[in-house]
């Protein structure tokens, strides 16, 4: 019998230096399987789809990691090679093992290509400032590339082409992280906000559907947006002016009644512009902060429309049903929008509003703008 319980001692010793062995414990060297550090994981998610699609759409991340103070401690780049690849993984960590034990703030930039890449294609580039260990995360601001005129409005330069897309997130607060002795890591996750909005804007007459022609019409978005601070808040000091990187006539055609080479009959042309801008942000009050969508006639230099934009769009919230979305918080989801106003004797009399990836249409009456 006492044979047998030393047998049985010795085994329970043999499987608590077994367990010992292969635990984070500190008695052990070998720490090579137990988590330390910062974990920050990307998801893009904050959109219409309510799907992450991070994987799908953005290709690379920079990191930014300040103290508690808010000086930059270190930056780190995740992206795909080669540069117009995407994530192979439906979403990605960046692991870091270097940080002192302490408390951090978060902020991430990404975009579709790496921004290198992105600064070198002669697109309105957002410009990213040269961030050293211990810059101030004020410094960390983003704006597009533009030139001052005598206007006093801050002009988009883009050479005909549209914004390259830009993301931001950041943590709420702070995230700690603990000293090697620990055996303990942090995790987060950062939510990616898409910052660049496509707007296609397009004109319609009801009196006279044939008379219509891009080439007659200035159509432009104001708005103080080009500069954006570190926490994605824009800068109200600077008004800019984004004109569409590209404009075209098309037309509507109809089977036509008569004898033809085609059987078809032209109904009405239609004049459009396409439009890449910055964060849309309501700011409410009286509206003279937001962002406006204008739309003149060439010769006469006369205002044909002349709306909100921001507040305009956030009608479509009504179609994402259920979701209870704020204002704000649909602008930010949404980032392909149409806009179609329709003129009759060339003053506007009402506007459709769309989403075409969903479907979602609302029409309203110009007066009520």
């Amino acid at each position: 019998m006492k044979r047998l319980i030393m047998n049985w001692c010795s085994m329970l010793l043999l499987l608590s230096a077994g367990c010992l062995a292969g635990s984070c414990s500190m008695i052990t060297d070998d720490l090579d399987d137990c988590p330390d550090g910062l974990y920050v994981t990307f998801k893009y998610d904050y959109n219409l789809q309510r799907t992450d699609l991070f994987a799908n759409q953005v290709g690379e991340v920079t990191l930014y990691v300040f103290d508690a103070d808010g000086k930059l401690v270190t930056t780190r780049e995740e992206g795909a090679a080669p540069a117009v690849a995407r994530f192979a993984a439906p979403s990605s960590t960046i692991h870091i093992t270097d940080l002192a034990p302490g408390k951090y703030r978060l902020v991430a930039l990404a975009g579709q290509r790496p921004y290198a890449d992105m600064a070198g294609t002669g697109r309105a580039a957002f410009i990213r400032p040269d961030m050293q260990p211990g810059s101030d995360i004020s410094s960390l601001g983003v704006r597009l590339e533009g030139e001052m005129q005598s206007d006093g409005l801050y002009h988009i330069t883009k050479n005909g082409l549209p914004l390259d897309t830009l993301w931001h997130g950041m943590t709420d607060g702070t995230v700690e992280v603990y000293d090697d002795y620990s055996n303990r890591a942090s995790y987060v996750t950062v939510s990616l906000v898409r910052d660049t909005k496509k707007i296609k804007v397009s004109l319609r007459e009801l009196d006279d559907p044939t008379a219509m022609d891009i080439a007659d019409y200035d159509i432009r978005i104001t708005d103080a947006n080009s500069h954006l601070r570190w926490d994605n808040t824009p800068d109200m000091a600077v008004r800019a002016v984004y004109t569409p990187y590209e404009t075209w006539n098309s037309y509507d055609m109809l089977p036509s009644e008569g004898e033809g080479d085609d059987g078809l009959e032209l109904v009405s042309y239609i004049a459009n512009a396409g439009f890449m801008t910055s964060r849309l942000v309501l700011h409410g009050g009286d509206g003279m902060s937001d962002g406006r969508l204008q739309v003149y006639e060439k010769q006469t230099g006369n205002t044909v429309a002349d709306m909100n934009l921001p507040a305009l769009l956030s009608r479509l919230r009504v179609r994402a049903e259920g979701s209870g979305y704020s204002e704000q918080e649909f602008l930010d989801r949404a980032c392909d929008y149409e806009v179609e106003v329709w003129l009759r004797g060339g003053r506007p009399e009402y506007v459709d509003l769309g989403i075409s990836d969903f479907g979602w249409s609302v029409r309203i009456n110009y007066d009520e703008l």
